[in-house]
C-alpha cells in the first residue's frame, strides 16, 4: 500500500524574526505558526510561496546547507519591506 503524501512528516514552527519596513500583510515580529502542509490562516500567500521550498524540505527530513542551530531563515519576496521568517523542524 502506498503511503499518503505528508503522512508522518515533521511539523515546522514558522516565526517572524524581523520586519524591515512595513509588512503589507500586517505580520509582526514574534508571530508564530505551526505548519506542515497547508498555508496557515491569515498568512501572506506571497510569503508562503517564499518559505515553502525550505518548509517542504524540512518537513520531509531534508537538511538545508545554511541551516544554523536547527533553524533556517527565509525572507519574503518584497525587497522593500522584507519580513524574515525562521523555520524550525519540531520533530525528527
Amino acid at each position: 500500500m502506498l503511503k499518503k503524501p505528508w503522512e508522518g512528516c515533521n511539523w515546522i514552527k514558522v516565526k517572524v524574526l524581523e520586519v524591515k519596513g512595513v509588512c503589507g500583510a500586517g505580520h509582526k515580529e514574534g508571530e508564530e505558526w505551526i505548519v506542515q502542509r497547508f498555508t496557515p490562516a491569515d498568512f501572506c500567500g506571497s510569503a508562503y510561496c517564499s518559505i515553502y521550498p525550505d518548509l517542504r524540505a524540512l518537513a520531509f527530513g531534508g537538511k538545508i546547507p545554511w541551516e544554523k542551530n536547527g533553524q533556517v531563515k527565509v525572507g519574503c519576496s518584497d525587497c522593500t519591506n522584507t519580513v524574515i521568517f525562521g523555520l524550525e523542524r519540531l520533530s525528527e
